[in-house]
């Protein structure tokens, strides 16, 4: 299995994509592009809802996204589902590439 992490550093005006390096994605500042078959295009949103105070993620693919282990269900891209994301969680995309977020607030 191929397995990377990345730590996030964010901040409340930091909003993110996961996707998938392609050359068309190449020029977005706010994209996490990881060099992999196994990552959709794009796989996953980042937010941080003021509101709630939580950093939050949407997975916009089919093939499996988890957060400590609990699945996030697919949602559409104009119509994504939120989930907290908890600092130190660890992020499971298609069940073979692992990420940490960690958050600076």
């Amino acid at each position: 299995s191929t397995q990377a992490k990345t730590l996030f550093p964010y901040t409340t005006l930091f909003r993110s994509v996961i996707a998938r390096k392609e050359p068309e994605n190449l020029n977005y500042s706010n994209y996490l592009l990881i060099a992999s078959n196994y990552i959709s295009n794009p796989h996953a949103r980042l937010r941080y809802n003021e509101s709630s105070r939580q950093f939050q993620i949407a997975s916009f693919s089919r093939n499996e996204t988890r957060v400590n282990e609990r699945i996030i269900p697919q949602s559409e891209i104009t119509n994504p589902q939120w989930f907290d994301l908890p600092n130190g969680a660890k992020i499971l995309l298609n069940g073979l590439i692992t990420l940490s977020f960690e958050s600076n607030l």
